[in-house]
C-alpha cells in the first residue's frame, strides 16, 4: 500500500484532500483505489470524513454510487492548488539557496502584484509560490480556508475577511486602500438610458460582490460632502471582480470596482459613471506569520503587494 503524507491541518489529511482530488477526476471509487493503492472502503471513509470536518455534502449517494455536487467543483480547483504547494514545497526542499516564499491572496489582488513583480525579479534566490481565492471559497469552505492559510508565508486580505487571521500567529505590516469608482458600459447604457444621478441608479442592475450580507452602498457627493446610502434593487451576484468587470462590459448593468482593475486593462469599454460621488475605498491588508524569518523579505514585498 503507498504511503501518502499523513501531515495533518484542523483534522483534514493530505489523505483526505488527495482522495478527493483524485475521485473527482476519475469518477470512480474503483479506480481512485487503484491509483492510491489504498482500498475502497479506506478511500469512502476519507470522502465522509472530509465532509463531516468541511460539515458540508460533497456528493449524493445513490445506490452505494457517489455523485459530486455543483459546489464539489470549486473546491476541487482549491483543494488542487493547496496539494500542489506541497508539492512545490518539497521540491524546493532540495534547493537550499532559495529563500522560499508562499504567497496567498485573493484572484483580484493577485493581478496588481504580477504587475509590481519586476521590484523581486532582481533577486535570483528567491522562489516564490503563489496560491489564490476566490471570494465564495471563503464564504463556502472556512475550515479549508483556516487549513489553507496555515501552510503559507504571507497573506494579502481584503480587510472584510481578516478575522480569519490569528492575531497571535501573524503580524500585519502594511494596510493599503485601492479607490473605488462606479462603472458600466455603452452597452447598457443604450438599453436603459442615461445615469447623471443617484436616482437614475435606483433601477439599474447592480453586479455585486458575493460576500455583500446587505445590499447597500454609501456614496458622497464631493462638491457638498453630503452622504447618502443607496438600498440596491436588482442585483447579479459574483465572487470575483475580474469577473465582475467583464459582466459589466457585456452589458450585464452597473458595478463599483477598484482603479487597480481597471489600470490592470483586463476589460476594455467601461464608462466610469458619476464623476461628482465617491464611494468607500477597498482596504487591504497584509499579513506575515511571526515566525516568518526572511524579514528583508518581508519589506520589499509590502512594497509590491
Amino acid at each position: 500500500m503507498s504511503e501518502i503524507n499523513s501531515f495533518k491541518f484542523n483534522d483534514i489529511t493530505l489523505q483526505e484532500l488527495k482522495v478527493f482530488q483524485l475521485f473527482i477526476k476519475t469518477g470512480s471509487i474503483k479506480k481512485l483505489s487503484e491509483k492510491l493503492e489504498l482500498s475502497e472502503a479506506t478511500c469512502t471513509r476519507a470522502i465522509n470524513s472530509l465532509e463531516d470536518k468541511l460539515q458540508i455534502e460533497l456528493f449524493l449517494r445513490y445506490q452505494n454510487n457517489y455523485y459530486p455536487i455543483e459546489k464539489n467543483f470549486e473546491l476541487y480547483e482549491s483543494i488542487c492548488s493547496i496539494l500542489n504547494t506541497y508539492e512545490s514545497t518539497a521540491k524546493a526542499d532540495y534547493l537550499p539557496s532559495k529563500r522560499k516564499i508562499k504567497l496567498f491572496m485573493s484572484i483580484d489582488s493577485s493581478y496588481e502584484f504580477i504587475r509590481n513583480l519586476s521590484i523581486l525579479k532582481a533577486d535570483t534566490s528567491l522562489h516564490i509560490e503563489l496560491i489564490t481565492f476566490s471570494t465564495s471559497f471563503f464564504l463556502n469552505f472556512p475550515t479549508l480556508i483556516r487549513s489553507a492559510i496555515k501552510s503559507v508565508d504571507i497573506i494579502a486580505i481584503r480587510d472584510e475577511y481578516s478575522h480569519y487571521i490569528n492575531q497571535n500567529e501573524w503580524d500585519k505590516v502594511n494596510s493599503t486602500t485601492t479607490p473605488q469608482k462606479i462603472y458600466t458600459s455603452l452597452k447598457y447604457l443604450k438599453s436603459y438610458g442615461h445615469i447623471e444621478t443617484l436616482e437614475d441608479l435606483e433601477n439599474c442592475i447592480w453586479v455585486i460582490s458575493s460576500n455583500m450580507k446587505v445590499n447597500k452602498w454609501e456614496f458622497r457627493h464631493v462638491p457638498t460632502g453630503k452622504k447618502r446610502i443607496m438600498f440596491l434593487g436588482k442585483t447579479i451576484k459574483i465572487d470575483n471582480e475580474s469577473i465582475a468587470a467583464h459582466a459589466i462590459e457585456g452589458g450585464a448593468g452597473v458595478s463599483i470596482l477598484s482603479e487597480s482593475l481597471i489600470k490592470s486593462n483586463q476589460v476594455k469599454g467601461l464608462i466610469e459613471i458619476l464623476h461628482d460621488y465617491k464611494v468607500p475605498n477597498a482596504k487591504r491588508l497584509l499579513y506575515i506569520k511571526k515566525n516568518f524569518h526572511h524579514k528583508d523579505l518581508s519589506t520589499l514585498l509590502s512594497k509590491v503587494i
